[in-house]
């Protein structure tokens, strides 16, 4: 049931480009496109992760702007038919999803624990009816909040895609930098 949940609040999609090219070149493109995440990527605009032969896992990251809820790519390179393809999904970071989790399962606790004390102690004077719609309200407003920042990231896993495409389409010039400075042979 949580899992089923977890989709439903942060959908994730199987993300399968073809490569025209060799491996090797794409990571090597892929590799001069991204920065390691650090403090030297916090003013930079692009994409910021891990790429190495076994396993891609890249962000598209902004200067100074972060939705919380931005899609991340987890993904290998696979030969499927004498053809090469980079494969992975799109989805939220675990941090997002346990954070979000923490927060509507401490709610969840305070409306159960609001219930009992107005079943169990009926003449305490506490006002019912706020205890027992509060606490879904509340639940519901931040699920409305965590869809307004899923759409308004998807303008960066657009992004995101976008790179990911056009690093497996480009062929990779040697000297490129994620800083888009060539080095003079």
């Amino acid at each position: 049931m949580i899992s089923r949940l977890s989709e439903w609040l942060f959908p994730s999609r199987t993300l399968r480009l073809e490569l025209g090219r060799e491996p090797s070149d794409v990571i090597a493109n892929l590799r001069s496109r991204t920065r390691a995440f650090g403090l030297r990527s916090f003013f930079y605009t692009g994409l910021v992760g891990r790429v190495d032969e076994r396993r891609v896992r890249v962000r598209y990251k902004m200067p100074l702007q972060r939705t919380g809820y931005e899609e991340v790519f987890d993904g290998h390179f696979e030969t499927i038919a004498d053809r090469t393809y980079l494969i992975g999904r799109l989805r939220h970071r675990l941090l997002d999803r346990v954070i979000f989790f923490v927060w509507a399962g401490f709610i969840a606790v305070i409306w159960v624990t609001s219930l009992v004390m107005i079943f169990r102690i009926p003449a305490t004077g506490v006002n019912a009816p706020l205890f027992v719609l509060f606490p879904p309200a509340l639940i519901a407003a931040g699920i409305g909040i965590l869809r307004f920042h899923q759409w308004r990231a998807k303008g960066i896993t657009a992004r995101l895609i976008s790179e990911l495409r056009d690093a497996a389409a480009t062929p990779h010039v040697a000297g490129d930098s994620a800083s888009g400075f060539r080095a003079i042979p």
